[in-house]
């Protein structure tokens, strides 16, 4: 099943005619969502530092949207921005992680063992994630957790079609495996 398009975005510009404010707002209204599981998962930020650096990024794409129009390609700068003003946070910033939530005994108890269970295979699939090469994190972001098809992928990494195939099967593959590594350590 194809991926939903945004009715009110046409090749990431708004429709219709209005001022670059209405515009922007379509645009952000489209995107937001989309750019906010983009960040949480192939940056490796947790989600309130996701918020921080998505706000600050179409804060920016605003104000360049005001004065010099929308980009040509407005979704590819926004990913590109996002990406961008991750990895100057990252350098920025040293977060520190629990090891896990079995740790605190005050909010671990039997009623919270199933969110538990789902959090940390959250977090296990995270780190998972995170061991994969950037590209193919990059790239099993847009298709897995954006609902993007190959060609739009290849479109916003300059990637062509079998590369991008090539790359989300390897990172499949590699994900397969480490999986099975976690299993047998677990097991």
């Amino acid at each position: 099943m194809p991926p939903p398009e945004h009715a009110e975005v046409r090749h990431g510009l708004p429709e219709g005619s209005g001022s670059p404010e209405l515009h922007f707002a379509q645009f952000f209204e489209a995107t937001y969502s989309k750019a906010m599981a983009y960040l949480v998962a192939s940056t490796r930020l947790p989600p309130h530092a996701a918020e921080e650096v998505a706000a600050d990024t179409y804060l920016a794409l605003y104000h360049r949207w005001r004065e010099a129009g929308a980009p040509a390609k407005p979704i590819a700068y926004l990913y590109t921005a996002l990406r961008h003003a991750a990895m100057k946070r990252h350098a920025h910033q040293q977060r520190e992680r629990p090891t896990s939530l079995a740790d605190f005994p005050d909010i671990y108890d039997a009623r919270q063992r199933h969110q538990l269970d789902q959090v940390e295979t959250s977090q296990a699939l995270l780190e998972m994630l995170s061991r994969l090469p950037a590209r193919q994190r990059q790239l099993m972001s847009l298709r897995y957790l954006m609902d993007l098809p190959t060609d739009r992928i290849a479109e916003l990494t300059g990637l062509t079609r079998s590369a991008v195939r090539a790359h989300l099967s390897n990172a499949r593959h590699t994900l397969q495996q480490i999986w099975h590594e976690r299993e047998a350590e677990t097991g």
